[in-house]
């Protein structure tokens, strides 16, 4: 899909500029289709990948970007690093 609405003789930039801007095109829809289908809604996929997209980098910097979101906290860490 993403071939077809490639525009003839366009760059990769070229193309990623007008794709980004359209909300139906392949690139968009595809993107948003993975993301529904790899996360559930409580994960907010979308809220925390448009403030890494934003330029934030740092996890303080892209919590405070995404505040709206409930944190959860674990104080002694994920499960994967506690002894058996």
């Amino acid at each position: 899909m993403i071939c077809e609405e490639w525009p003839k003789g366009a760059s990769l930039w070229t193309y990623l500029e007008q794709a980004v801007e359209d909300p139906l095109s392949a690139l968009v829809v595809g993107g948003e289709r993975a993301l529904a289908a790899e996360f559930p809604p409580e994960a907010h996929a979308r809220q925390i990948l448009h403030a890494i997209g934003s330029g934030q980098r740092t996890h303080s910097n892209i919590a405070a970007a995404t505040q709206d979101i409930p944190r959860a906290t674990c104080a002694s860490g994920s499960p994967s690093s506690r002894p058996a």
